[in-house]
């Protein structure tokens, strides 16, 4: 050991080994026994320390409420042509013979209907007090204000994508409108109760203008078919709609997926070592299995929230027809007046105007009663 009277005299080092050397034992056996030793457990030295962020165990994911097209409000109502000038049973009509005078053939008029929806208001918000905003700053504590605000803005889109993702027989009340609604048919309106399809004002039991193609089992599951898939959307290029988005669920994508696999056409495969962060797999081989992002050239977007029975739903949509119409877009409020909201604290919150709004009902198409294979 070194005595104090040695320590006095420093000796001048010129690398870091010779102070190493001076000051370090050569051997384990000069090191002493130590009774007390210094651990993390000791009284008033060490404290948990957790940190400000909050790892979220959730998912807020909202694909559907992101995918769709968002369009401003510029108008409450809008206008539809429910019906052909002449019922198709007479076509065709309009030739006239030479020199006819053209008054005496029937004069022609289509049916247009008015159809309307008030804008939906959807509010999320939280509260904090005087006292726990600043205790935030000062102790080890989560940034309360900072971290409420980035959890409850992915909370108020979730919950859009979740109205967006309501069942057909959930009438949406002071909810955004969901698709499952307005993708539905009197067909579909025989399997759940009396006018939970209406929507807009249409009654779904007598406007079969307003039908859109639902390829459903009378309420009883069955697996997936590639035949249930490609008649459903024969029907839909049938009434001249062209689909150019298909939503599901991550559960029905798989069994999709595993009708597909079957199909692949395979290249000469190559093999691969499988590598993460550098660190390389055992041994080189194959890749297995491929992912489904497109179907007939229509991307495919999974979401976790999708309506379903056993599993998904399909929603095949032509997104020409259907929109998010935006009264006020999403924004965040802040209130710390203690005189507005009568206490010492804060409010703050989302808020969002918006609705579902469907132009034409048959250029879109649900698959339902789906169960795995």
């Amino acid at each position: 050991m070194i005595t104090m009277s040695e320590k006095t005299k420093f000796p001048k080092f010129k690398t870091m080994q010779e102070m190493m050397d001076f000051y370090y034992p050569a051997s384990p056996e000069e090191i002493q026994k130590v009774d007390a030793p210094l651990l993390s457990s000791t009284t008033g030295w060490w404290n948990t320390v957790f940190g400000a962020k909050a790892w979220a165990q959730l998912n807020y994911e909202a694909n559907v409420f992101a995918v769709l097209p968002k369009k401003p409000w510029s108008q409450t109502g809008w206008r539809v042509e429910s019906a052909y000038p002449l019922a198709a049973a007479s076509w065709p009509v309009g030739g006239i013979a030479e020199n006819a005078a053209p008054l005496t053939s029937d004069s022609l008029m289509p049916t247009w209907l008015e159809l309307e929806t008030d804008p939906k208001s959807v509010w999320n918000h939280f509260e904090t007090s005087d006292v726990a905003t600043f205790l935030s700053t000062v102790d080890d504590s989560i940034d309360a204000v900072g971290e409420l605000r980035r959890v409850m803005g992915d909370f108020h889109v979730s919950q859009i994508n979740e109205m967006l993702m309501g069942d057909v027989d959930t009438v949406a009340g002071d909810n955004i409108e969901s698709l499952d609604r307005v993708v539905s048919n009197i067909a579909e309106e025989s399997l759940v109760d009396a006018g939970d399809g209406d929507i807009y004002g249409i009654d779904r039991t007598s406007d079969a203008w307003a039908d859109a193609v639902v390829n459903h089992n009378s309420d009883t599951d069955r697996p997936l078919t590639l035949k249930i898939v490609d008649e459903t959307l024969k029907d839909i290029w049938s009434n001249g709609g062209k689909p150019n988005l298909i939503i599901t669920g991550y559960d029905t994508l798989m069994e999709w997926q595993g009708l597909l696999e079957a199909q692949r056409r395979y290249m000469p495969g190559t093999t691969v070592v499988p590598s993460f962060a550098g660190v390389q797999g055992a041994a080189p081989g194959v890749e297995a299995g491929f992912m489904v992002s497109t179907y007939h050239g229509i991307p495919i977007i999974p979401t976790h929230r999708c309506m379903g029975d056993a599993i998904s739903n399909i929603y095949m949509l032509d997104t020409n027809y259907i929109h998010i119409r935006v009264a006020k877009p999403t924004q965040y409020i802040e209130q710390t007046d203690p005189l507005a909201i009568d206490r010492f604290g804060m409010v703050g919150g989302y808020y969002t105007m918006a609705e579902l709004v469907c132009t034409r009902f048959n250029v879109h198409g649900k698959i339902r009663d789906l169960e795995a294979a």
